[in-house]
């Protein structure tokens, strides 16, 4: 189910295992669990930490497909992402999707 799913994805989040981290997520849509805002918020804030900012990116636009709505904080992680591999304009057009 959705929470052992995401008690998971922390668990790569402590580790900073971001392959693993998409692994189960994507695994989730495979077994039709519908990952949440927190799936795709940890996910993204891994990929934050791991400098995978377009992968964050990806996944930002996902959970929009998935009509999720992202919080502050999930579009913070994005956007530092993508801030600290100084890809500002990347940045400030998910500041722009999230406005």
């Amino acid at each position: 189910d959705d929470v052992t799913c995401n008690f998971e994805i922390s668990t790569c989040e402590r580790m900073c295992q971001w392959e693993d981290a998409l692994g189960i997520l994507n695994s989730m849509w495979r077994h039709r669990v519908k990952p949440d805002i927190v799936s795709f918020g940890t996910t993204i804030s891994i990929c934050d930490k791991a400098a995978r900012w377009n992968i964050a990116l990806d996944l930002l636009v996902a959970a929009a497909d998935a009509s999720i709505q992202a919080n502050i904080v999930v579009v913070n992680a994005a956007i530092s992402a993508c801030a600290a591999a100084g890809e500002w304009s990347f940045a400030l057009g998910a500041l722009r999707e999230a406005a």
